[in-house]
């Protein structure tokens, strides 16, 4: 498990240059063209350095954690199949997971994870616009949607206890 969690950090490592060279492009995007126009072939030569590491960010970030995965489902196959389900809930504890989620079966966490994706997705694809057609009636399945998506965040723990 220490090797899984090297790559882990090595994986957090990369996200947070990704995050930092996307910062510098867009940081230099608008001071060259937005703030100081006079600056424009600077500023797209700095922007496209940005770009090449977050490149460079985004490819190591995807192969660490790919090297993640692979040593943690290689960690897990050592152990006997008695001790998989206690090795993994504990770990689930010591990342702080919630005790409804760690009680959930492989599948239930599965579709958990799944319905959570769907109803984000539904939201985004039904927010209003103002000046649509059909406003109040998107508005209207908006609200219901947030309602019903905070309603179960709420009663969730508690039908699990």
């Amino acid at each position: 498990m220490e090797r899984s969690s090297q790559a882990r950090a090595s994986f957090a490592k990369w996200a947070l240059r990704t995050i930092g060279s996307s910062v510098g492009v867009s940081v230099a995007v608008f001071l060259g063209y937005i703030a100081f126009p006079a600056l424009t072939t600077p500023a797209t030569l700095v922007a496209g350095l940005f770009l090449c590491l977050f490149v460079v960010s985004v490819a190591m970030m995807l192969f660490r954690m790919a090297e993640y995965f692979l040593f943690r489902h290689a960690y897990y196959r050592q152990l006997p199949p008695t001790e998989r389900k206690a090795a993994y809930d504990a770990e689930l504890r010591s990342h702080h997971a919630p005790g409804w989620y760690v009680r959930l079966g492989r599948t239930g966490r599965l579709g958990y994870v799944l319905g959570v994706f769907l109803v984000a997705t539904a939201v985004m694809l039904i927010r209003p616009f103002p000046g649509d057609e059909h406003f109040a009636l998107r508005m209207a399945l908006f609200v219901a949607a947030f309602v019903v998506v905070v309603a179960g965040f709420w009663l969730l723990p508690r039908l699990r206890r």
